[in-house]
């Protein structure tokens, strides 16, 4: 089968070298690059905005056409099959995310706090989980609600 390439996205102020030994997503992506096949835009010494920086890689993608991931230099991935993961999440979705918010207010500032004041959503209306450390299993496991969810606001 002839599936669409998967290309992460990644910005980070380290260097290329330092990047790939010692950061949470430099390390997962040496340990899953055989089996993901993923290509990997890698913005190293970064100073530029990521919303410049993914709005290049969209514009990019033009011409190469693949799925991009947009990750966080400080992610660790430890799940063998996430390339298959984000195939099977994109057959139910055009867009996915780690967590999100399946209701959207006006003026909410992000996707799990619903006002200048900081106030969190109901966890009703919340998705998905995030792991906080730096090795596996996570030292914190956040869970903010069932995956699979149609959200409104996604990280």
């Amino acid at each position: 089968m002839n599936e669409e390439k998967i290309r992460l996205v990644i910005a980070t102020r380290l260097k290329r070298e330092e990047f790939l030994k010692k950061s949470a997503t430099g390390k997962s992506v040496m340990k899953f690059i055989e089996i993901s096949k993923a290509e990997i835009r890698l913005y190293s010494e970064n100073r530029t905005g990521l919303s410049e920086l993914y709005n290049k890689a969209i514009d990019e993608s033009i011409n190469t056409p693949c799925i991009l991931v947009f990750i966080h230099d400080d992610v660790l991935i430890t799940d063998w099959y996430w390339v298959q993961k984000i195939r099977d999440g994109l057959r139910r979705f055009d867009l996915i995310g780690v967590v999100g918010n399946t209701k959207r207010r006006e003026y909410q500032p992000s996707w799990i706090i619903i006002n200048t004041e900081g106030n969190l959503d109901n966890f009703e209306n919340l998705s998905g989980a995030i792991g906080q450390g730096q090795n596996f299993p996570p030292e914190k496991l956040d869970v903010f609600g069932p995956v699979g969810r149609e959200c409104k606001l996604l990280d």
